[in-house]
């Protein structure tokens, strides 16, 4: 998984927090009221049907389902609250769009997650790695 902002094509920024907080040790950083692309891979290739992020439901478009790649647009206007099937809670910070901490710290490569299914549609993740 990936972000970036559609006006500009820039990764988004994390920052490490150590033992900060208890659900990760790195908070991703979004800026309010703003657009961005969302790329998802997953593999072995699975067919995604549905996606939401941050309680807002995402169109997923992609060139060829069976490989696996998807794009979203992902608005951070009125989002509220989690949904979905599989969840998984990552540590964010919102600050304003023209606030300067939105965009310092380390610029987000990617969300790696390892997962494992158990056959029966539950969908566990064994690992995760932000880089």
């Amino acid at each position: 998984m990936n972000f970036r902002e559609i006006d500009n094509g820039d990764p988004i920024a994390f920052k490490v927090d150590g033992q900060r907080f208890e659900t990760s040790q790195k908070t991703l950083k979004f800026a309010t009221n703003n657009r961005y692309k969302v790329s998802v891979t997953t593999k072995p290739p699975v067919d995604l049907c549905y996606a939401n992020l941050g309680g807002c439901d995402l169109q997923l478009h992609s060139s060829n389902p069976k490989s696996g790649e998807y794009t979203a647009e992902w608005n951070t206007t009125g989002c509220d609250g989690p949904c979905g099937i599989m969840k998984r809670q990552l540590q964010c910070k919102f600050y304003s769009k023209d606030d300067s901490h939105a965009y310092w710290g380390h610029k987000l490569s990617a969300i790696q997650l390892n997962c494992y299914s158990d056959g029966s549609g539950n969908v566990n993740v064994t690992e995760e790695e932000i880089k």
